[in-house]
């Protein structure tokens, strides 16, 4: 597959897109998020993280090859984090809530659950 689709008119976009199935959609989605991954350096990181990573939530956690999980979920915690500092509580905690799925009951010594507390309001207040 070619990296570098460029569509001049949302139609044609729509009509591509039209002519996927919503598996073939999702698992596209997880491709553009694994190819820009790769193509991001460390210090552009947290700038790209929410971008990134929202293509992973469209594809959904279940598709999420295990090796791949560990390198995922810390994306999904800095554009968590990200999310948080521009105010947009919510999609943290959708962010946080990908992570969690994805790590199912996995939480290891690479990504531990109290990575998640800066997005909780309140200390009370679970995660979804």
């Amino acid at each position: 597959m070619n990296a570098r689709y460029s569509f001049r008119h949302d139609q044609i976009r729509q009509a591509v897109r039209d002519r996927l199935t919503d598996e073939e959609q999702a698992l596209r989605h997880l491709q553009i998020a694994r190819l820009m991954l790769d193509r991001v350096g460390e210090e552009e990181l947290p700038g790209r993280a929410v971008e990134i990573f929202g293509h992973v939530v469209i594809a959904g956690s279940a598709r999420i090859a295990q090796a791949e999980v560990v390198r995922l979920a810390h994306l999904g915690l800095v554009a968590a984090e990200q999310a948080q500092l521009g105010l947009a509580f919510a999609t943290a905690r959708q962010y946080l809530g990908t992570v969690q799925d994805m790590m199912g009951g996995g939480w290891n010594d690479a990504i531990r659950p109290s990575a998640c507390r800066f997005a909780r309001p309140r200390q009370d207040v679970p995660l979804p």
